[in-house]
């Protein structure tokens, strides 16, 4: 059996990796898609010989190439091709966000491979991060290395501000992605009360749906997946989470025209900075920055934690990647970014 990977998507994200389990010589061999990210093209890295079965997936974006039709979530345990299987672990990354641990059998030697996907280890609306216990002894670890040391500060000021300004008897629009907004109404329904004072919070769009389906129940929380009249979800002393992130089209452009020329609102912007926010209107405006991303010590000790023979470090800036290499002693560094193949095990023959 030999192991090797490649990156699917070097130049969109570096997240997508494709797995090649090739057995005997005169055998297909087999493909296995771990993908996290954008702009992959199976058609152009399949080769003849090669067959792509049992993706996994850590969000949904759309793949070119051969499919395979409906995707199904992986729960427990799960053969993706003969001899090798896939169980999801919590990421920590936002809710519902998972890693992967694959295992493969080669003889009698049974090898492991971690892929954290964006990860962290705090808790995230109700969900795990990555376990901090995960078993020692793992042959690989895919770690993706984006990095922010300002997330709880972040996340601190703009729950404080949002929190203030609704206690101040404003009308306070937040705008997010689906899952941070599922996030921000998650900790501010409970905020409202541990504090002992409720602040009513609605969820409006494609975030309400996603609250539905993670079958969340959190006080002080409603939801409205679809509304004809804006201005009935903006009232005094209350919050409305909406998206996308600014609020230019979709269903926060209309819940913005309501508060953009009331100077009693509030419009508050919760992006991931790849955006330019609306930093002027008759109404109070805020943005922040929310991205969920470990710190590099935190890295550092799952690495120590898992203690691999190999770690990929990917998904993360140019600049970032360079501080990986060479980083760990005794242990393989693949820090690049770039489509090269490379091999991670094959068996010693006797």
């Amino acid at each position: 059996m030999k192991l090797s990977y490649q990156h699917a998507n070097p130049s969109t994200g570096g997240g997508s990796y494709l797995l090649r389990f090739r057995d005997e010589p005169e055998q297909r061999t087999a493909c296995v898609l771990v993908d996290s990210g954008v702009g992959v093209d199976l058609d152009s890295m399949l080769r003849d010989d090669e067959y792509r079965d049992g993706p996994v997936h850590a969000r949904r974006h759309p793949i070119r190439g051969r499919s395979r039709g409906v995707l199904e979530p992986l729960d427990g345990w799960t053969t993706l091709v003969p001899d090798v299987e896939a169980a999801p672990i919590p990421a920590g990354h936002a809710p519902g966000a998972a890693g992967f641990v694959v295992r493969f059998e080669d003889g009698t030697r049974t090898n492991t491979v971690l892929f954290t996907g964006d990860f962290t280890t705090r808790r995230v609306a109700g969900f795990p991060g990555i376990p901090t216990d995960v078993s020692t002894g793992a042959d690989v670890l895919f770690v993706n290395v984006s990095t922010t040391d300002e997330f709880e500060e972040t996340l601190s000021d703009s729950l404080f501000t949002i929190v203030e300004r609704a206690q101040a008897g404003s009308p306070v629009l937040v705008t997010a992605s689906g899952l941070t907004g599922v996030h921000y109404a998650y900790l501010l329904g409970h905020l409202g009360e541990s504090l002992a004072e409720s602040i009513p919070v609605t969820l409006a769009g494609q975030a309400a749906k996603l609250y539905a389906d993670f079958e969340y129940d959190v006080p002080n929380v409603e939801t409205v997946p679809v509304f004809d009249d804006p201005s009935e979800l903006l009232e005094r002393g209350t919050v409305t989470v909406a998206g996308p992130e600014v609020p230019k089209e979709g269903g926060a452009r209309r819940l913005f025209d309501v508060v953009e020329d009331d100077s009693s609102a509030t419009l508050v912007q919760l992006t991931g900075g790849a955006t330019n926010p609306i930093e002027t209107a008759a109404c109070t405006v805020y943005d922040f920055e929310i991205v969920n991303h470990p710190s590099i010590p935190v890295i550092d000790d799952l690495v120590t934690t898992v203690d691999p023979i190999h770690v990929v470090a990917g998904h993360g800036p140019r600049r970032t990647l360079r501080k990986f290499r060479g980083r760990y002693d005794e242990r393989f560094v693949w820090a690049s970014n770039d489509d090269r193949e490379q091999t991670l095990y094959r068996r010693r023959r006797g």
